[in-house]
């Protein structure tokens, strides 16, 4: 999902470095920096997923008690045109895209190890990401590390 840009590359190279090396050190820094990113969720869109968990799950839940007692109805039984089966299978979509949103219960906020370790991997150490709660080192890490998708249009 996410990348380094290419600015970040032209940044974390090191002179006269085998681009094998280089490659292997920026593939060692994925995974901590997916956790850093990871660190700074929406709280409003962890409730609003939430509920719409809760809500997709009651309507999924409701659907398979039917399916249960009388199998029929949910093979041949249509609403808006469509088999009550086709729902069952866009609400539990809807249901798994819903609960990625949702951190876990056991989550725990520490920023600072994170960025420390994508530090130690790139060799690129700016003042900014001294304090990695601030949005100063939030916008510069975004910058560095962005989206495939912007990465693509920015290509175009």
């Amino acid at each position: 999902m996410r990348g380094w840009s290419r600015y970040a590359q032209w940044k974390f190279r090191e002179f006269n470095e085998l681009s094998h090396d280089f490659r292997h050190r920026l593939n060692k820094s994925i995974e901590p920096s997916n956790f850093y990113v990871g660190q700074f969720q929406s709280v409003s869109v962890s409730i609003v997923a939430k509920l719409i968990m809760f809500t997709a799950g009651g309507v999924l839940a409701v659907l398979l008690i039917w399916g249960v007692i009388s199998e029929d109805l949910l093979v041949h039984g249509e609403l808006f045109d469509r088999t009550l089966l086709f729902y069952v299978g866009v609400l539990s979509v809807v249901v798994g895209i819903a609960r990625g949103l949702v951190p876990e219960d056991n989550f725990v906020f520490q920023p600072q190890l994170y960025l420390d370790q994508v530090a130690l991997q790139t060799h690129f150490h700016p003042k900014v990401w001294k304090n990695a709660r601030s949005t100063k080192a939030q916008s510069l890490f975004d910058e560095l590390y962005e989206f495939n998708i912007i990465a693509f249009l920015k290509e175009l």
